[in-house]
């Protein structure tokens, strides 16, 4: 997850698998860094979820499978998807900009 933000600019754009912990939640549909001790801290400007990204399928057909999501909150997956930056008005992704980036999701699996 870290290094996939790390590489941003890079990605942007891009196909990506990343890896990490399915966080599936009102407002706060992500995938979290794993392991937990190597996630970062939030700083004073910036997202508040600086290890973290941003979940969403877009406006297609393709939508989330809740309850199977709701029964993996908290397990590890992999996320393959196209990695978006942030939104340039708004400095980050998702829901209050809280994300450093988003990913458009093609599929989840667990672990």
């Amino acid at each position: 997850m870290n290094a996939a933000i790390d590489a941003l600019p890079s990605l942007a754009g891009e196909d990506v698998a990343v890896e990490g912990i399915l966080r599936f939640e009102f407002e706060g549909t992500a995938i979290d860094h794993f392991p937990k001790q190597e996630r970062r801290i939030s700083q004073t400007f910036g997202p508040i979820e600086p290890s973290s990204i941003w979940l969403s399928v877009g406006a297609g057909a393709l939508q989330f499978n809740e309850e199977q999501l709701r029964r993996w909150h908290g397990k590890r997956v992999t996320v393959l998807g196209k990695l978006i930056g942030p939104d340039p008005r708004f400095g980050g992704s998702g829901h209050l900009s809280a994300w450093p980036a988003e990913i458009l999701s093609r599929s989840i699996e667990r672990l």
